[in-house]
């Protein structure tokens, strides 16, 4: 016998973290890089082409955002929306880098553990 399957069980996608927010399509996902949004993990369907497509990348480019080209299935199995060949990941964390915390910490006279 096979134990009872609990109905609200719902498995949770490698993708998915409670600390990030899911952007897609590629209007959303260029207002979320113009509002400065801390961009986790940006993928674009292997093949995308187009004119915001290219702006998109271009704004990539120039704001040293990494991204990942993947295959339509891996967007699809993210998102069941209208993606646009598009999905992006935003943290909803802020990070710094040490290098420009520590100055500031030793400023204003706080000595913190890192």
């Amino acid at each position: 016998m096979y134990p009872k399957r609990n109905e609200n069980f719902r498995r949770r996608r490698p993708e998915e973290n409670e600390n990030e927010q899911l952007v897609y399509g590629l209007r959303p996902v260029m207002e979320a890089i113009l509002a400065g949004k801390e961009i986790e993990r940006l993928f674009i369907c292997r093949g995308a082409k187009g004119d915001l497509m290219a702006e998109l990348k271009d704004m990539l480019k120039e704001r040293q955002i990494p991204w990942t080209e993947v295959p339509m299935e891996k967007l699809n199995r993210i998102t069941r929306n209208n993606h646009q060949d598009v999905v992006c990941y935003i943290s909803s964390i802020s990070y710094s880098k040490l290098a420009d915390v520590v100055p500031t910490v030793f400023e204003v006279g706080a000595h913190h553990l890192f």
